[in-house]
């Protein structure tokens, strides 16, 4: 159904809904900043007093769903990982994750499913924003890409992530394996599930609740193809189809 724009929150509010409303449908290239103020009923000018341009606009909802996304994860981070490793109960080595005894590690393996039940809620939620996200990221013209996401995984100080766990374990250290599979096993089946979920269940006739939990399923998968030996996840050969 589609979303009414004209009475709903701050004007701000307004705009951000009706330009990914536009921007979703139409395009960015084939948006124009009058029609986004038509569909917000704001006057043009309310608009530049809140953005500088339409790419000012576009800049802002892509953020606003990169941050969202990054938030999640970091909070799983300083939890599930920094927060095992100050209690003794994990120690990560440059190749794996060693728990100290199994039901730790199935400790994580069960947190792990319910962070991906939060990233798949979110996406689902903003998915008209993860779609734009996804377009605009195959034209290669925008800084907020997919590729932006990588920068969580440069192995320096300025990368939180990074950051949260070398503080914790000065043995972490991103692997060409764990980048691999993070992004092309995780963050792009993701997002790509989010950009065409209306579509799918348009042509499939599909029970919207029905295709998330298939989904998950996926993604539980990913957890249970982890190369574990005793108390150990390793990051390297992954056990996938």
């Amino acid at each position: 159904m589609k979303p009414n724009c004209n009475n709903k929150g701050t004007a701000k509010d307004r705009i951000t809904a009706a330009a990914i409303e536009l921007f979703s449908e139409k395009g960015f290239d084939g948006t124009t900043i009058n029609e986004i103020a038509a569909e917000a009923n704001v006057n043009k000018a309310l608009i530049y007093y809140y953005f500088k341009n339409k790419e000012d606009v576009l800049d802002s909802i892509l953020q606003t769903l990169f941050d969202g996304f990054v938030a999640m994860s970091l909070d799983f981070i300083r939890e599930h990982v920094a927060g095992l490793v100050k209690d003794g109960r994990l120690n990560i080595k440059s190749d794996c994750f060693c728990f100290s005894n199994k039901d730790d590690m199935a400790v994580f393996i069960e947190a792990t499913n319910a962070y991906f039940e939060r990233i798949i809620d979110f996406v689902l939620l903003h998915k008209r924003g993860y779609r734009i996200l996804l377009v605009e990221s195959l034209k290669g013209k925008r800084n907020h890409t997919l590729l932006s996401y990588l920068d969580y995984f440069e192995r320096n100080n300025d990368n939180p992530i990074f950051k949260i766990i070398k503080d914790v374990d000065e043995d972490f250290n991103y692997t060409n394996d764990m980048v691999v599979v993070k992004f092309f096993f995780g963050l792009v089946p993701v997002i790509n599930f989010a950009a065409f979920f209306d579509d799918f269940i348009t042509y499939k006739q599909m029970d919207e609740q029905e295709l998330r939990k298939f989904f998950l399923r996926f993604m539980y998968a990913l957890t249970s193809a982890y190369n574990i030996s005793g108390n150990n996840i390793y990051f390297a050969d992954y056990e996938l189809l």
